[in-house]
């Protein structure tokens, strides 16, 4: 949302599209049975106020928040990925367009 104008792209809230969006993919992850043991999520308000929207998930992920994350390249995500243990069977990333 861009209704405060004072606040930094980074304090920006989602806004009711990016809610509706957030609760249609946690429709999505249930009903697939997509359960990550991790979750790597951008330090940025609005992506963690889309994984609030994904609460609860089924078997309490390690769930990191990553500055790091914030408006990162693809390439840059990808490297975060490859960063997990090799244990690490499923993981769920949090972040933005278009990375």
């Amino acid at each position: 949302s861009w209704d405060d104008a004072s606040l930094s792209d980074h304090a920006r809230p989602l806004n009711a599209r990016g809610r509706r969006a957030a609760a249609l993919m946690a429709e999505r992850l249930r009903d697939l049975d997509l359960v990550p043991e991790v979750v790597l999520v951008s330090s940025a308000r609005r992506t963690l106020q889309t994984l609030e929207a994904l609460q609860p998930i089924e078997g309490a992920p390690i769930v990191e928040v990553m500055d790091a994350l914030y408006l990162a390249p693809w390439t840059a995500l990808l490297e975060q990925l490859n960063r997990l243990p090799e244990t690490a069977r499923s993981a769920l990333l949090v972040a933005h367009n278009p990375g």
